[in-house]
């Protein structure tokens, strides 16, 4: 564990180091970077979805069916994920 952050709790510092041990990240910094993009990505994506929400409760009434409207949220979603 000598290349895991010495300020962690030792749960956590324990968790990296058998991540790295699995030989998916060369280091601790090079997980823990793809753990804080991860969670911007995911930030972002809530924020969008937050002002997305926003946006229809300001919003008038509108003349689509509930399978309509699910419809458009997984072709977004797709295109969102791809």
């Amino acid at each position: 564990m000598a290349d895991t952050p010495s300020n962690l709790a030792e749960p956590a510092r324990e968790w990296i180091a058998t991540r790295v041990a699995s030989g998916a990240w060369p280091d601790a910094d090079a997980y823990l970077s793809e753990l804080v993009a991860k969670d911007r990505e995911e930030a972002e994506k809530l924020s969008a979805l937050n002002a997305e929400l926003d946006e229809g409760d300001a919003s008038d009434t509108i003349e689509m069916s509930i399978n309509e409207i699910f419809a458009v949220a997984r072709q977004r979603n797709l295109r969102a994920s791809a």
